[in-house]
């Protein structure tokens, strides 16, 4: 019988569904899709979806606006297993975009999204530079950044959890993983199993994203590489080597452990 791991390891999956960038003002923007297009997506996402709910594993699903996406509500009805995760680019967050540019598109995002009934506390950046203006993201209940991966750490270092500022926490660097990459297209279990075994050796919190933000949900070649990849986490977590969970919860799990603010840091306003 295989031995459980002492203490039990942790891994979030997290699935980069739509990343829609800034578009400049004196760029065309891109062609409306048609309602044929759009519902076939739904339905593509809604089977997607079915393959989580089949494997009974919870997300943490990334959209650039995820007001703007039917499919949201789907998730939304599913508060325990899964997360809806802004997903953010370097068209707004960076250096040229600035504080004020950072903290429009986040208000915007963020009250939208509440409209729609999606409460957002996690803030995933997929390509793009953060450096500051965390009292942004505190002062609209945002409580983990996930950062684009960074130089590569130590394996022990890798696996702890770091504070930022204002009680916000860094997600777990993470092992980003696409049908797009043409080693990983066909056999992704490689990669996968080498960061759960890396995972339960040094205990901590492991962290894979699935990146489909090319569409790649709408192939069959794409659903065949996620179901492989759910197979491969179910296996190691029905042996008890491994507990699987979103970034929220993760979020929920480390706050106890943060130290409590004075009063006296008072959040800055944007410029």
């Amino acid at each position: 019988m295989a031995r459980k791991a002492t203490p039990q390891s942790l891994l979030v999956l997290s699935v980069d569904v739509e990343l829609n960038r800034v578009v400049s003002r004196d760029v065309d923007p891109p062609d409306r899709i048609s309602l044929t297009a759009h519902q076939s997506g739904l339905d593509s996402l809604q089977k997607l979806l079915g393959l989580f709910q089949q494997a009974r594993l919870p997300a943490a699903w990334g959209f650039s606006d995820p007001a703007s996406n039917r499919f949201v509500t789907d998730l939304v009805a599913e508060p325990e297993m899964h997360e809806v995760v802004l997903l953010g680019d370097t068209s707004w967050i960076s250096r040229d975009a600035g504080r004020k540019g950072f903290c429009q598109h986040l208000v915007r995002r963020v009250s939208t999204a509440h409209q729609a009934g999606c409460e957002l506390s996690t803030l995933a950046i997929y390509d793009g530079e953060l450096t500051s203006d965390y009292d942004l993201l505190a002062k609209h209940q945002i409580s983990m950044v996930r950062y684009p991966r960074r130089k590569r750490r130590s394996k022990a270092h890798s696996q702890r959890h770091r504070s930022l500022r204002y009680g916000l926490w860094e997600a777990p660097s993470a092992v980003r993983v696409s049908p797009r990459t043409p080693v990983l297209a066909w056999q992704p279990n490689r990669v996968v199993k080498r960061v759960i075994r890396r995972t339960i050796r040094y205990g901590g919190v492991g962290h894979l994203v699935l990146d489909l933000t090319a569409g790649q949900y709408r192939t069959s070649r794409g659903m065949n590489f996620v179901a492989q990849v759910l197979k491969t986490v179910v296996r190691y977590q029905r042996l008890g080597h491994l507990q699987v969970c979103t970034l929220r919860d993760l979020a929920a799990q480390w706050r106890p452990r943060q130290h409590v603010v004075k009063s006296g840091s008072l959040l800055r306003v944007a410029a």
